[in-house]
């Protein structure tokens, strides 16, 4: 039988137990309730209730729930192998998070709370014109429908590698669960779920560490291993081609991070759902910490992979067939030392892609209903219409993006690939909203234009 028709219980000699399943699987229910919670026991009254929570929402869900929205099980699955391969040059792009933060205090989130707008891309109308304003919103909706197959795709790859259940069966079942309380539920939903979920996450990579640790002989072997290898070399040249070059992982991930910190409608629409702006810099900074934390974690993760494994690389003995297997195959391996680890750590892949999917939709809900749907409405529509056409929407989206995994599951190595996706649009958008802020002389004509120009380059 070849390897690439094993599971990875196969492979490793292990059994995937009932406890092991019941851990996603509670995950998944706790996520439903909440939603069921929201949806018919705190109903949200109006469309602005639905969108916003009634702007009631405390500081520490709100800076658990943007930590959730901002990991995915892309950075859960796929960090710790990229650095498995290519080094820790990666774990630098945090150095960003100072100024990123500062940035976003200082510029943007104070644009949008003054102006008071339920989208964020009505700035580029208010700015700009018309034409700029659905640019924008075209160009976030196709960064949304490129992203979230994968961050779907990633926890299924996870269990399927693990157990060999049926990829489009777990896809379909991660998918109706967060359609269903993200839809009901509204924001109120996606945030306190998306704190429970972070948890997990943050839960399940402390106990796969400090095992890790533990049975590498400590931190300084994982340490001394990993500088004979070559793995914490750093490259501080200016050549931008190079994959993981210091300058290019930082100001690549600085763009990425600002675009989602300073102008992404997820991240404003939770920012402008806090009671006051106060709130805004405490979420900002529990918020960096979070990332930090289970950043760093995923990070070092990598490198304690690389010592258990420095001797005998999974990839290059042909055990493994694909760069993405090499956590699940290293949780399950050692899983052995203590049951039930497993299950519980792919409990924490599947938070991250739940949080990251269900807050993508509640905004895109918001983004597309303003954008292209509510100056087509009578004045006189029922806030219970607007509502209904809000959870259609997500639901559309949630189709569309599973249907989409099919595709996704035909491509290379995650991380790269999500990366490439995100920077098309993500640079763009940010340069509209920066330029607009920041340069009082762009016209509506030269950020149209060099928004175009932008994308065809790329």
């Amino acid at each position: 039988m070849e390897n690439s028709t094993l599971t990875l219980q196969d492979i490793l000699g292990i059994k995937f137990t009932w406890y092991d399943y019941s851990f996603f699987l509670l995950m998944l229910l706790a996520s439903a309730i909440i939603g069921v919670y929201y949806g018919f026991y705190k109903k949200q009254q109006t469309a602005e209730d639905y969108l916003f929570g009634g702007k009631s929402l405390g500081v520490i869900p709100m800076a658990l729930s943007l930590t959730a929205n901002n990991i995915s099980g892309i950075a859960l699955l796929a960090v710790p192998s990229d650095v498995y391969k290519h080094g820790i040059s990666y774990w630098f792009t945090y150095v960003s998070l100072i100024f990123v933060i500062f940035g976003s205090y200082k510029i943007f989130v104070p644009v949008f709370a003054k102006l008071r707008i339920t989208s964020t891309f009505e700035y580029l109308k208010l700015r700009y014109d018309t034409k700029t304003r659905l640019l924008g919103s075209i160009l976030y909706l196709g960064n949304i429908i490129l992203i979230l197959p994968i961050v779907i795709y990633i926890p299924a790859l996870a269990l399927v590698q693990a157990t060999g259940i049926n990829l489009h069966l777990i896809n379909i079942l991660l998918c109706a669960v967060c359609i269903f309380y993200t839809s009901i539920g509204g924001l109120k939903a996606v945030v306190y779920s998306d704190a429970l979920q972070s948890i997990v996450m943050i839960g399940a990579l402390v106990i796969a560490f400090t095992l890790g640790v533990i049975r590498c002989g400590g931190i300084e072997n994982v340490w001394n291993t990993s500088y004979e290898n070559e793995r914490l070399t750093l490259m501080f040249d200016l050549d931008f081609t190079k994959r993981n070059g210091f300058w290019a992982v930082t100001i690549g991930q600085f763009v990425a991070w600002m675009g989602f910190m300073g102008v992404n409608q997820l991240y404003i629409q939770k920012c402008l759902a806090l009671p006051c702006q106060k709130d805004v810099i405490k979420v900002l900074i529990l918020f960096a910490i979070g990332l930090f934390i289970i950043g760093s974690l995923c990070n070092f993760t990598g490198l304690i992979m690389f010592t258990e494994y420095s001797k005998c690389d999974p990839l290059e003995a042909g055990i493994l067939q694909k760069q993405d297997q090499l956590l699940p195959y290293y949780i399950m391996d050692i899983s052995k030392q203590l049951p039930g680890l497993a299950g519980f750590f792919i409990a924490g892949v599947f938070s991250a892609a739940l949080s990251t999917m269900s807050g993508v939709l509640n905004s895109l809900s918001c983004t597309i209903f303003e954008d292209f749907i509510s100056h087509r409405l009578p004045k006189n529509t029922s806030q219970r219409k607007i509502s209904t056409i809000l959870k259609l929407i997500v639901l559309i989206i949630g189709v569309i993006s599973t249907i989409n995994v099919f595709i996704v599951e035909k491509l290379g190595g995650m991380l790269a690939l999500a990366n490439s996706l995100s920077g098309i649009t993500t640079g763009p958008i940010l340069a509209l909203f920066a330029g607009g802020m920041l340069v009082p002389k762009i016209n509506s004509k030269g950020a149209f234009c060099g928004t175009l120009i932008s994308m065809v380059s790329k």
